[in-house]
């Protein structure tokens, strides 16, 4: 049986905030992606901080079974004997390659990426790196690749990225309609755009 090449998208706290899921954010290059193939209507985060959330996504295990009950950066880790999934890929004879960020770990390798390609961190230049990798002849098959974007972690007033209109909103029914959420849900949807722009040229 052909094995399938593998490439994972992650953006950093985006949640449903897409076009697909009803937001008002366009985000037409995502929208393609679920109605070609499948949108999670039920699907639940196990954790309300980043490094759980992608632990689980990583290892199939809940945070308090891998470890990750808080965020890498703050000393959490996973437990020494904790598989993650470019591991398994990696035993299984896949290339394994890190493009952008991961908050799961000090370093790659403990993850199970033999190849860390690109510098930055940003949705336009994972988007370039994981492009150069996917039109090269270099990368051998099969491969998983990991593309981590920083967006759309705050501030969401960042310099380069274009504000939605904060009068074009929806406004979630959890948030209250004040000028200030709108401003946050204006910033965030261009760094949304962002993201999607590169998963468009992914």
């Amino acid at each position: 049986m052909e094995r399938p090449n593998i490439v994972v998208v992650i953006t950093h706290d985006t949640g449903r905030r897409l076009g697909c899921y009803g937001a008002s954010v366009s985000t037409p290059h995502l929208d393609q992606l679920a109605a070609e193939g499948i949108r999670f209507t039920r699907a639940f985060c196990t954790a309300p901080q980043c490094s759980p959330s992608r632990s689980a996504i990583l290892t199939g295990r809940y945070p308090h079974q891998n470890g990750m009950m808080g965020l890498a950066h703050l000393g959490w880790r996973l437990h020494p004997d904790e598989r993650c999934l470019a591991q398994v890929l990696g035993d299984a004879g896949y290339e394994t390659v890190l493009c952008g960020m991961q908050h799961e770990a000090p370093g790659p390798a403990r993850l199970g990426y033999r190849r860390v390609f690109g510098e930055r961190r940003d949705a336009a230049g994972v988007g370039e790196a994981v492009s150069r990798l996917l039109t090269g002849a270099s990368l051998p098959l099969p491969f998983f690749i990991m593309a981590g974007m920083v967006e759309t972690h705050q501030p969401f007033d960042k310099e380069g990225y274009l504000a939605d209109d904060p009068a074009a909103e929806r406004v979630p029914p959890y948030l209250p309609d004040l000028p200030e959420v709108r401003g946050d849900l204006a910033g965030f949807g261009g760094l949304v755009r962002a993201a999607d722009a590169a998963v468009g040229q992914i």
